[in-house]
């Protein structure tokens, strides 16, 4: 189904099921959204931005509380401050969640 992209500064129109990529802009990531068509019905979906390269850190944290119980926890947990306070925010990569839009067939 078509479908498109857009958000400030940027559009890209595409056929599902397909991978877009958006362009990285950092910190300056907008809401952006994602329009598709079926059937004449249109459906959009708003897409929020995310620090990716927290989230990441934050999930690499997660993961040693998973496999290493309390202890990997408080480790995890320590590292991932240490981590997230250390980096430079300019490098940071925002991104937007994997999104899906769905038509009911009726």
């Amino acid at each position: 189904m078509p479908c498109k992209l857009q958000g400030q500064g940027f559009n890209s129109a595409f056929t599902t099921p397909a991978v877009v990529i958006a362009p990285e802009i950092g910190a300056k990531a907008q809401v952006a959204s994602v329009t598709c068509s079926y059937n004449e019905e249109a459906k959009t979906k708003v897409l929020e931005p995310y620090n990716k390269t927290v989230a990441d850190i934050n999930a690499n944290a997660n993961a040693a509380a998973v496999n290493h119980g309390l202890l990997g926890a408080l480790v995890g947990s320590i590292a991932a401050g240490v981590q997230t306070s250390r980096r430079d925010p300019s490098k940071d990569i925002y991104a937007y969640h994997s999104s899906s839009v769905v038509f009911a067939d009726n």
